[in-house]
């Protein structure tokens, strides 16, 4: 029945290499036009920064403003490029697409996919997770797709009702899993919340956030 690709959308790369850049702009002229306003008054606090920003002569400060927000908007754009997703869905498998990874899982495995909060997630038979990508695909062609070839798709996480507020020193976790998820609500950057998350997991242990607080699961 040959196989059902996703990528993402003209809209989708659009705004990235477009609007990104153009919010970008704008939102750096706006500052200079809100120094050139802060300066007038009596009081305000980083007055000598906001008076260097307003003295720029035009055209050259708007010029200057402009370029700035510009090119901070195409760093943006390509850390978004960086993490874009293809998926590529058939009777036997579904293979994830990356810039720098692609992984491939038997449909046998596969016992849930969802999208969690622009995550695309799927779960194992044993209700661990097999993967979760950040994810800017359309929502409604990967639910197509996967149940063209009779995936189990789901509209959510099946499991959201197993979940559990994490405190520390609690009980019923695996050992090692609350340094882990100690050091997770210290906030670390991106790429350690990543390695600490892929450790829990290796503890069957599913976490997930919601308004800055820390949840967990079992794996069956």
């Amino acid at each position: 029945m040959g196989d059902e690709r996703i990528t993402e959308s003209a809209g989708t790369r659009l705004v990235r290499w477009a609007g990104l850049p153009a919010a970008g702009a704008l939102a750096v002229w706006l500052l200079k036009l809100l120094a050139n306003w802060a300066v007038t008054l009596e009081r305000t606090p980083f007055r000598g920064p906001l008076e260097m920003i307003a003295s720029v002569p035009e055209p050259w400060a708007t010029l200057g403003a402009l370029g700035v927000g510009l090119v901070g908007g195409l760093v943006l754009a390509l850390m978004a490029h960086g993490d874009r997703l293809g998926v590529t869905v058939s009777a036997d498998e579904v293979r994830l697409v990356g810039d720098e990874y692609t992984e491939t899982f038997a449909r046998a495995d596969v016992a849930a996919v969802f999208v969690d909060r622009n995550q695309l997630v799927l779960l194992g038979n044993d209700t661990g997770e097999l993967v979760r990508r950040p994810s800017e695909l359309d929502v409604t062609a990967l639910a197509a797709a996967f149940t063209k070839y009779d995936y189990p798709w789901r509209d959510g996480d099946p499991h959201a009702g197993e979940y559990r507020r994490w405190v520390p020193g609690m009980d019923g976790l695996p050992a090692g899993a609350n340094a882990l998820l100690t050091a997770r609500a210290k906030k670390p950057g991106a790429d350690e919340a990543k390695e600490l998350r892929g450790e829990l997991v290796a503890l069957g242990v599913i976490v997930r956030d919601k308004k800055g607080k820390q949840y967990w699961r079992l794996v069956k």
